[in-house]
């Protein structure tokens, strides 16, 4: 990728899903705006002034677009000053200051064709897996990917409709739900399965041994502390655990 573009981007929209946490999505040309799946941006809520050069205070988050769209989104939760301040201020119709494309948690790049993927997220933490799923389903992909997602709750899912077209479109996606409160998404079949409690590493382990597999781990620091821990101690290799660490 190139350097990175300051983009003056409209938010198109606010999407909330109950426990502080919400969807932004905000209009911005391919152009200026690309990205590889995984990646993430800057978002300033103070004025940029290209002629001073000074950029302001900003946080960094996940994008959870289709890097196919004129349009960027990210996912937030409200645990600080500063998206304390994004939910208080944000108004759509406005416009805010992104500064893209940061990051080297790349799935493609860290991958064979062969590789089975496994994708842990916790909460806010699966942002950076959808782009990478749209462009699967896309590709008609034959991929193995497994899905570890957990939640406090399943109403907190941002993404089911995606998730759901993975498990449809997708022959060999698999996917496995924690919920803190043991409720269950609409999705059933094969495909799912569900455990009430917190996301573990024995949700992980492959059926044979660790060979061909590549973990992805996103989510809160303690979750991805944890379970980098329980790899390792497992005998999964260093090299086939990959995490997104920008926070």
């Amino acid at each position: 990728m190139g350097n990175p573009s300051r983009v003056h981007a409209p938010l198109l929209g606010i999407e909330p899903f109950g426990a502080g946490v919400y969807r932004l999505r905000f209009y911005a040309e391919r152009r200026f705006t690309r990205f590889l799946p995984g990646q993430f941006l800057h978002l300033a809520l103070d004025n940029f002034d290209p002629q001073e050069g000074y950029w302001p205070e900003s946080r960094v988050f996940s994008i959870c677009s289709s890097p196919r769209k004129d349009e960027i989104s990210i996912v937030y939760s409200v645990k600080g000053k500063f998206t304390a301040r994004m939910e208080r201020e944000l108004t759509v119709g406005s416009s805010y200051w992104v500064k893209l494309p940061y990051g080297d948690f790349i799935i493609d790049s860290l991958v064979s064709p062969e590789d089975t993927v496994v994708l842990v997220a916790g909460g806010t933490g699966i942002s950076p897996y959808i782009p990478f799923l749209e462009n699967e389903i896309v590709a008609g992909s034959s991929r193995h990917i497994r899905l570890v997602y957990g939640l406090r709750s399943a109403p907190l899912c941002i993404f089911d409709e995606v998730i759901e077209r993975a498990c449809l479109q997708l022959p060999n996606f698999q996917l496995a739900i924690f919920t803190q409160d043991g409720t269950h998404l609409a999705l059933t079949g094969p495909k799912v399965s569900y455990a009430k409690g917190i996301l573990n590493v024995s949700a992980l382990k492959p059926a044979g041994d660790f060979a061909g597999v590549v973990y992805f781990l996103s989510g809160p620091p303690i979750m991805i502390d944890t379970l980098k821990s329980d790899l390792l101690t497992l005998g999964v290799s260093r090299e086939k655990i990959a995490i997104d660490e920008w926070e």
